[in-house]
């Protein structure tokens, strides 16, 4: 997940309100430096509520306004997959923030008048406090996902073996990256979007099935399984 980037979308001058929702859901899965992801278009309508057909003319007007630029992506078989999006680079989205913040009023100024002769009273703005920057940081070394984490992945239909070989994949990979590209904002965040991933990959494959137990069944199981694991 991209902080910049999706700040760049929430203030973005797009035509519509649905154009909006879809920049902003496509930029949340955007690579801090390079801009670039590849959200399927069934995960944006999932995660923005719109169906497939308004999620893809969006997609189009947002394209055609140069908000990002597309490319198709193919499998080693032949077969497609999902677009990848190209965002602008972090370097021009900083730029874009300060110019957006600096015609942003960031002070409060009072029109109300303190006298009967209508004078604008003198006393000085209020400016609101600066809050502290959050820093990206590293996957923790003993990383395992949270309750919140397991549900989320229960709720996307994942079974206990897939929920735990996803956990071990993600500590592997992302213990393995070095330098800036492996910290993180919000690591909740990125974990949610690997699911993603891993169910647009699975869905692709032709393995993607429906027999599983209910979403409230498989919660209870993988959390009793997890608290049990963890206090052994």
């Amino acid at each position: 997940m991209s902080f910049d980037h999706a700040t760049w979308a929430l203030k973005a001058n797009t035509r519509t309100p649905t154009q909006k929702l879809i920049l902003i859901a496509i930029a949340h899965c955007a690579d801090t430096e390079t801009g670039k992801c590849w959200p399927g278009q069934k995960s944006l309508s999932e995660t923005t509520g719109l169906s497939i057909p308004t999620v893809q003319r969006a997609i189009k007007e947002l394209e055609a306004q140069g908000f990002f630029k597309r490319k198709k992506r193919f499998r080693e078989n032949g077969i497609k997959t999902s677009d990848m999006y190209i965002l602008p680079p972090i370097t021009v989205i900083a730029d874009s923030i300060d110019h957006i913040s600096s015609d942003t009023p960031t002070t409060y100024h009072s029109d109300r008048t303190n006298n009967k002769s209508g004078n604008k009273s003198n006393n000085p703005p209020m400016v609101p406090p600066n809050k502290p920057a959050k820093r990206a940081t590293s996957l923790p070394e003993l990383w395992k996902p949270s309750q919140q984490d397991i549900e989320y992945a229960v709720g996307k239909g994942l079974s206990a073996p897939e929920i735990k070989i996803q956990a071990e994949k993600f500590n592997n990979y992302w213990h393995a990256r070095a330098g800036p590209s492996g910290v993180k904002l919000d690591w909740p965040a990125t974990w949610r979007n690997w699911i993603i991933n891993a169910l647009e990959y699975r869905e692709e494959r032709g393995s993607f099935t429906n027999n599983n137990p209910t979403s409230q069944s498989r919660t209870d199981q993988f959390l009793g399984e997890f608290v049990k694991r963890s206090s052994a």
